[in-house]
């Protein structure tokens, strides 16, 4: 997973912390009581953690599918930075986020395919989902085929630490 090579590598730790600090800093305006930030888990988006027998692997025909569509819960922002992404979807291919149906980022595939860890940050494209907006994760897959392999928005969430289950 991303989020340890994040760690072990100065130059991304410190794009992400400053990310997530901006992040719960807009989260802060609409409540004020918001004091961490954590990196999005599965469970944010509506998803079955693999422990409980999940799996963040998607059956992408051609053309553009809805994988996430989730309603953020009240009190929280997730901003969505990167993707992981370990499949060939096309040299065309794309994972859009959109908000409230308007489309906020949109990440190319084809390079976090090819990368070696399979994962991409993008700190130009931060698209942010405030409390009760709706947050949709859609694959442009340009492959010609079915495609199953696993997708997963790279994102932070904002909010009070007893609701993200975060020490203080």
């Amino acid at each position: 997973m991303a989020v340890p090579l994040v760690y072990l590598d100065p130059y991304y730790s410190k794009i992400v912390n400053e990310i997530g600090d901006k992040i719960l800093e807009k989260t802060r305006v609409f409540n004020p009581s918001a004091n961490v930030w954590r990196f999005l888990r599965p469970e944010d988006l509506g998803l079955t953690a693999v422990e409980s027998g999940g799996s963040y692997k998607f059956a992408v025909a051609p053309g553009v599918t809805t994988i996430i569509s989730v309603k953020i819960n009240p009190g929280l922002g997730v901003g969505i930075i990167g993707v992981i992404c370990d499949s060939d979807f096309g040299s065309g291919a794309a994972m859009i986020v959109k908000v409230n149906t308007v489309k906020r980022a949109e990440y190319p595939l084809a390079p976090v395919y090819n990368s070696q860890y399979k994962f991409g940050i993008f700190p130009d494209q931060v698209a942010y989902a405030k409390q009760n907006d709706r947050l949709e994760v859609v694959v442009a897959n340009t492959s010609g085929s079915t495609v199953t392999g696993t997708i997963f928005p790279i994102g932070i969430v904002a909010g009070e630490a007893k609701t993200l289950l975060v020490a203080e």
